[in-house]
């Protein structure tokens, strides 16, 4: 999970070389996508991203990505972008779809259900179906489960309020080793619920120091450690990496 300030990013590295970027994008760190993003890329040997996931239309979310798909003979290639399935009714999404084509670079459209794998690991849609119209902004973002053998992470975009109650009979029966916490740590996700039912063992919470905004919330907060044993927040820690192997893992902090 890079620092990306108020926003979110996380790169994720498949079992064969397979490179996948969910979200990029911040509302208080300027040209993100090429000073903070395409740096990380770039220090790591990552020259090129297969897939880029795109959860929602607010800017914080897409915005670095936008620049990428501008300056890709100078920066970091993208050989898909990966909409939601609602992407439709959402301006920014579609202007982005169109930027991506005219980039030469192909758009995708996610359904629940729908998955792409590398030898073991699996990333696999879980909402919004496109027909689920009350499911729009933050409450249609995509849901992203992602599972490589035993180790099982939750990517939740800014889901809230009826996106949240819609996920919580799409779920699948096992809890998550990591869940990363949706909109920034809002009191309007990461309802009791839903976290009864996930019951992450470590929660990753993406957002800007002395934000606006007041993320993540003492509300949330106060949730999240009664069903979690390790919360890492990048404006306590910058970027959070973990390591699996499948079976065990590593976390590490870069301020540690």
């Amino acid at each position: 999970m890079l620092d990306v300030g108020q926003g979110d990013c996380i790169f994720l590295r498949g079992p064969s070389g397979g490179t996948y970027l969910v979200d990029g994008g911040s509302s208080d760190t300027k040209q993100v996508g090429r000073y903070r993003i395409e740096p990380y890329l770039k220090a790591t040997g990552v020259d090129c991203l297969d897939y880029v996931f795109v959860s929602h239309g607010d800017s914080d979310h897409y915005n670095g990505i936008e620049e990428m798909l501008s300056r890709q003979s100078l920066g970091v290639r993208i050989r898909v972008l990966v909409l939601p399935a609602n992407y439709g009714r959402d301006k920014a999404l579609i202007k982005l779809a169109r930027l991506a084509i005219k980039q030469k670079t192909n758009v995708a459209v996610m359904h629940p259900g729908q998955i792409i794998t590398e030898e073991r690991l699996r990333i696999q849609c879980l909402q919004p179906d496109a027909t689920e119209e009350t499911l729009e902004g933050n409450a249609g973002s995509m849901i992203l489960d992602v599972t490589f053998q035993n180790f099982d992470m939750l990517f939740t975009g800014d889901v809230e309020g009826d996106g949240e109650k819609w996920l919580l009979g799409k779920l699948p029966p096992k809890t998550y080793d990591i869940l990363k916490v949706a909109h920034h740590g809002s009191k309007y996700s990461s309802a009791e619920e839903f976290l009864k039912l996930v019951r992450p063992k470590i929660v990753w919470i993406s957002a800007g120091k002395d934000n606006s905004y007041g993320h993540p919330h003492k509300e949330t907060l106060k949730r999240l450690k009664k069903y979690c044993s390790k919360l890492y927040e990048t404006m306590k820690y910058g970027a959070i990496s973990v390591e699996t192997d499948g079976d065990f893992i590593d976390i590490f902090p870069s301020s540690i």
